[in-house]
């Protein structure tokens, strides 16, 4: 068992940590170091053979080290605030109300985690029916696209029914609850999340496998919603939201009132606390 393994240790150092900071519970000390290195983009280099030890009394020797610690016991980096954000108003309690497994902080995570793992690599995009120029006007081909985009939409139903499972407390729903939410939701979803992923400004859009189209060989399979998806997606990108924001606002679009649920006050009290995650970021 590691030094950080127990409760009320630090997960990076092994020092004394009272709750979570970014996902993990740590100490003040690495809360503090793991936040400046995220907001200043700080770039460590290891003189020995990035394996130095890191615990209390040896956790200012190597930086790199300590960082990659950081990262290894889970503390998530798009959680930091970064610097055109600081001084916003609403700091997250030192003392949560709730109990440490439903804190803000833990849930927030959970949530950017969530998101994280439901979208496709930036390194890893499929380009191969990639297309500038508008197709030609074959029928075969028209079948084609609209088979594309058959596909396209039922991988995105796979992908948010395993993002929505992720969500603290939606697993623990009635299945036709969350059944209904899903249902519900999933057009929203579909375009909310493809709009936050695509380049409008190069007219590329970005499907959760990974696939990549220009907005011309979509037009088929949207038709007039193409450019509505577009300039949404411009409006997002000009807005800046960051991923925690973004991960709040897609799970409060599938976490919300339905006619039908047969457990609503559940499905409101989980809505309440992603809004009180929004609001404290």
């Amino acid at each position: 068992r590691s030094p950080g393994a127990g409760e009320g240790r630090c997960a990076v150092c092994g020092d004394n940590a009272s709750c979570q900071h970014y996902g993990v519970r740590t100490c003040e000390g690495c809360k503090g170091f793991f936040k400046r290195t995220v907001q200043k983009n700080a770039k460590y280099i290891c003189l020995a053979n990035k394996d130095c030890p890191v615990d209390k009394r040896r956790r200012n020797r190597c930086q790199f080290c300590r960082f990659q610690k950081c990262l290894a016991v889970g503390m998530v980096k798009e959680v930091v605030r970064t610097d055109s954000l600081k001084g916003r108003r609403g700091r997250l309690p030192s003392k949560p109300k709730q109990p440490p497994d439903a804190s803000p902080v833990s849930l927030i995570t959970s949530l950017v985690r969530a998101h994280i793992d439901s979208v496709p690599s930036a390194t890893k995009l499929d380009y191969s029916k990639f297309q500038e120029s508008a197709p030609c006007q074959f029928e075969k081909e028209d079948s084609v696209d609209v088979q594309q985009f058959y596909d396209l939409l039922t991988g995105s139903m796979d992908v948010i029914r395993k993002w929505a499972e992720k969500i603290q407390g939606f697993a623990e729903l009635p299945k036709e609850d969350q059944d209904l939410l899903l249902e519900s939701a999933f057009l929203e979803l579909f375009i909310l999340r493809l709009a936050y992923r695509s380049k409008p400004e190069e007219g590329k859009l970005i499907f959760c496998n990974g696939v990549v189209l220009h907005r011309l060989q979509c037009v088929r399979g949207f038709g007039e919603w193409i450019d509505a998806i577009l300039e949404f997606s411009q409006s997002l990108h000009r807005m800046s939201v960051d991923v925690p924001s973004f991960s709040c606002l897609a799970a409060l679009v599938i976490i919300t009132d339905r006619h039908g649920l047969k457990e609503p006050k559940r499905v409101e009290e989980l809505q309440n606390r992603i809004v009180g995650c929004l609001k404290d970021h």
